[in-house]
Parts: structure tokens; sequence; C-alpha cells
């Protein structure tokens, strides 16, 4: 279902969309703001016209198809992880469209799951080869193995967080065991939004610090309505994105096994995250040399 959208300054000046004429950027801008939460459209032309061009005279539904097809030849040049891009694919017939990396320019607070069916997993920027090579090179470590011994690597996507299959209520009741299946889920999809991010030529390590927190955030979401039956919202959500671009896993782990028991504290602010955080990485700080 369409919603209100935020359109970046930096839209008109990203050197890709600049390849775009300027109906084919009304497309774009058109089609972010009539996507759903999951950043998917219907691709009919019928369709685009009727909610993108509806009085533009000038343009019928074979013109919105070819400025349509238009874009997509260009996008298919583009970086696989290009926040504007969107592709096609079939679905019984049908045309739909997706923004692959919809949740790099969209985080809607209270997401509406899509009644549109799902892109194919070649769509998506995910990996190239064999996945769980790639991840152990990043890593140093195998994928974590969800409870029923399988790995949850080909069940991710986008943004999602009801592809977070992994279970953490039958270890609620052992904070080592919690600690470390947590810190292990963590590390693998971290790895996973890293290795998403240098797919793009141009990728910076602050472009991947935020890819790994974007892949990673769904994991701390699943595993505090497991663990309190709250969804985590608000600050302590900006508090825990900003803290995996920040912190080490096990770390962020910690905390959120800690603060579990008691809901984020008294006043369910990030702070009392923080301080765990904190006490926890003084621990890790080397110690100072004393003078003679």
């Amino acid at each position: 279902m369409p919603r209100r959208r935020m359109i970046g300054p930096e839209f008109w000046t990203d050197r890709y969309i600049a390849t775009l004429d300027r109906n084919e950027r009304l497309l774009v801008v058109g089609g972010i703001c009539n996507a759903d939460d999951e950043g998917r459209l219907v691709g009919h032309p019928a369709y685009l016209k009727a909610a993108i061009f509806m009085y533009d005279t000038d343009l019928d539904a074979p013109a919105v198809e070819a400025l349509r097809d238009s874009c997509l030849a260009k996008m298919a040049s583009w970086p696989s992880t290009h926040p504007y891009r969107f592709v096609s694919y079939q679905n019984s017939g049908e045309t739909y469209l997706v923004f692959p990396s919809w949740y790099d320019i969209e985080k809607p607070s209270h997401p509406t799951k899509s009644k549109l069916p799902p892109p194919p997993p070649d769509s998506l920027p995910i990996f190239s080869g064999n996945p769980p090579e790639i991840v152990e090179k990043l890593s140093g470590e195998p994928p974590p193995q969800s409870r029923s011994g399988q790995s949850s690597l080909g069940q991710v996507s986008i943004g999602q967080v009801s592809v977070v299959r992994e279970d953490f209520t039958k270890l609620l009741d052992n904070e080592k065991d919690l600690t470390d299946f947590l810190t292990k889920t963590l590390t693998f999809y971290m790895a996973a939004g890293r290795q998403r991010a240098r797919q793009d030529p141009e990728a910076t390590i602050e472009r991947e610090r935020t890819s790994a927190a974007h892949w990673s955030i769904p994991v701390l979401e699943k595993f505090w309505l497991q663990a309190t039956g709250d969804k985590l919202s608000g600050v302590v959500w900006q508090g825990a994105h900003d803290a995996l671009q920040k912190y080490p896993p096990d770390i962020i782990a910690l905390a959120f096994v800690k603060a579990g028991p008691y809901g984020g504290g008294k006043h369910k602010s990030w702070k009392y995250f923080q301080t765990i955080i904190d006490e926890e990485m003084g621990k890790r700080a080397p110690p100072r040399n004393r003078s003679p």
C-alpha cells in the first residue's frame, strides 16, 4: 500500500539518476511514492499511467510502457545495490516492479506486509557465487545454524524481519548459550550486509557499516519480540542501529540478552543498553601504562 515517502536531496545529484531523462526520473519518483512497504508495485503500464501520469495527455499506456522499459534497460548497468534502481519480475502472467535496495531509502516505522507476490531471489542483489563460501571468507566462521540444524543462508532477503528464521525462544533461560547464538546470528547477517555493499565498486567503509546494520537490525527485532513480547522501536531501535555500526556483535548480543529480562530497563530507553555496552567495552580496553 503506498504511503508518504521521503525523497532525499541526493537523488537529484546522483550520477546514475542523471542518465535518465526527465520523464524517466519522474517514473522513478512515482514508483517510490506508490511502492508498498517492501518496495513492490504493480508494473503494468495502465497502472503506472493511472498512478503516476494520470493528467499527462501526451503519455498513453504504450508510451508509459516504453518509458518503463527504457528505465529498466538503463538500470541494468547500474550497481546492483543502487538505492533508486528497480527491476521487473513476472508472477502468474502479471508484471511487477521492485526496488531491491528499498530499505536503503525507506525505513517504515510500522511496515505493512506486502500483498504483492515476492520477486524471485535472483533479482535481488544478495550474493554472487556460493553464499556459504563467501560468508566464511568474510567472518572466518561458517554460517550460524538454526535450531533445526539448517543454515539460515538462502532464507535471507533484503530488510524483511520475517525472513530471520532463527528461533531464540528455546535458549531464553540460558544466558551464555543465548548470547553465543545471538552473536553468531548477528555476525552472519552483518557479514552478508557488508558483502552486499562490496558489490558496489564505489563502496566505502561507512557504506559497509551501514549495510551491515540494515541487514542485522531485523535479528535484534526478532530477538526482542521473542524475549520481551514487545517490538523494538523508537530510541531503542535507533540506538541499536547505531550500535551495530560501532561495536562488535558479541558486545551488542550480550547487552540485549542482559536487558531482555528487564524489558530494556525501568525507563525503556537506550541508556540501559549503552551502560552494559560501555562496561563490557571497558573490560576490553588495554591497560594504561603507568609512569615510573
